[in-house]
């Protein structure tokens, strides 16, 4: 009767640490994916003259943009199963409608990786 006893407190002690390791985990990652972060804007002169132009066109084409938001970056789905989902790459042309249309250059060299931020869209 006594080792039961023993048992039993040795148990609920168990429960009692998983349940508070198990709370402080929950805790610490809400406090990690809540922080926010401030990015600082940066001024960013984009030339449209044609030489600009066609470097960004080429490296569009050779680093891999073309890859996910396809042929003249008018958007591909890039990932289409039915029972797992649907991923779409965006417009990115400057045409009605598209994303591309409502980007300036200042988002776009935000959204660029710092790797990448030589191709002008």
């Amino acid at each position: 009767m006594r080792w039961l006893k023993r048992i039993g407190y040795a148990a609920g002690a168990l429960i009692g640490i998983v349940i508070v390791a198990f709370g402080a985990v929950y805790a610490m990652s809400e406090i990690r994916f809540r922080r926010t972060y401030v990015v600082p804007e940066e001024n960013v002169v984009v030339s449209d003259d044609s030489a600009t132009l066609a470097r960004g066109a080429h490296l569009a084409a050779t680093v891999g943009c073309a890859d996910c938001h396809g042929e003249g970056l008018r958007g591909n789905a890039m990932f289409d199963r039915p029972p797992m989902g649907r991923m779409v790459a965006l417009n990115l042309t400057r045409g009605e409608g598209s994303v591309g249309a409502q980007l300036t250059p200042a988002l776009i060299e935000r959204a660029l990786p710092r790797s990448r931020r030589t191709c002008s869209i």
